[in-house]
């Protein structure tokens, strides 16, 4: 006779799942998405991380935006949720499982994907074939895949066969680079970028460049004037913490002084913005 507690497990959140008797009340998003984004794909032997929540993304986006299937959206992005609770077994492992004659991992995978698909409220149309979304969803620098596939999504091609061979700080320096472009573009949005305002082409054209040089402006002062954490802080911060202190302008002796509030917790920072602008040497004409 088992111990009561044999097959229970602890989820993320501090519950307790009993894998025997699995329902769909025991099943939190919070949990899945916590283990699928920790758990690496295909045995953890991929060039790169890649887990399973970010194919689980892929998956969903695959059969949303080529397919043109949104009723599958969310049974694609929980198609492998039940990894979460039972790991994730390469398909070589899981054929000599299945060759054994051993059905006791495929069926804990199905109960689980009953109680997930009932937590949620989807189904799973007999008219899909899940394998080649799967493929398609596979990265490029994943042992598995030799680069013959890329991710879904805007711009898709065939990656290139030396991208394979990349190594994992190459990877990851290229990675950096785009992710620096997309944070200049969420900045452009906070400043100004997410909506046009005009219904003439010219005018946000100049609004576009307003837009620009705001921006640039802003790289700047943080570059020059900030120090240390602050100089990557979002432009939403930097108007909140900088650019909103309410201050006093005082004039005594022939002297002006902008007083900053003391409360204020970042009006050291301020002042010290200041003081580094006033020490910058006077431009000179080119």
């Amino acid at each position: 006779m088992r111990s009561p507690r044999a097959h229970v497990l602890t989820t993320h959140s501090g519950r307790q799942l009993d894998l025997d008797e699995v329902t769909a009340d025991a099943i939190f998003i919070e949990d899945i998405a916590a283990a699928l984004s920790k758990i690496c794909r295909f045995g953890a032997q991929a060039r790169v991380f890649y887990s399973v929540a970010q194919h689980a993304v892929l998956v969903q986006r695959i059969l949303v935006t080529d397919l043109q299937r949104p009723d599958l959206s969310l049974y694609g992005l929980h198609h492998d949720s039940h990894e979460a609770f039972a790991g994730d077994l390469p398909s070589p492992l899981k054929a000599m499982i299945d060759a054994e004659g051993n059905d006791a991992y495929k069926r804990l995978c199905d109960h689980l994907d009953d109680a997930i698909s009932t937590a949620f409220a989807f189904a799973i149309p007999a008219d899909w074939q899940r394998r080649p979304c799967g493929l398609r969803a596979c990265r490029p620098h994943c042992a598995t895949d030799r680069g013959t596939h890329a991710p879904a999504g805007r711009g898709r091609r065939r990656a290139p066969s030396t991208r394979a061979q990349r190594s994992v700080p190459e990877l990851d320096l290229d990675h950096r680079g785009h992710a620096r472009v997309e944070d200049r573009i969420r900045q452009a949005k906070d400043c100004g970028l997410a909506n046009l305002p005009f219904r003439s082409f010219a005018h946000n054209q100049v609004w576009l460049w307003l837009v620009m040089l705001a921006q640039d402006l802003v790289a700047w002062t943080q570059a020059l004037c900030l120090a240390d954490d602050a100089r990557a802080w979002e432009l939403k911060w930097v108007r909140y913490r900088l650019l909103h202190q309410s201050g006093r302008i005082a004039r005594h002796a022939r002297q002006t002084t902008l007083r900053l509030a003391r409360d204020w917790p970042w009006s050291g920072q301020l002042a010290a913005a200041f003081a580094r602008l006033q020490a910058l040497p006077a431009p000179t004409a080119a």
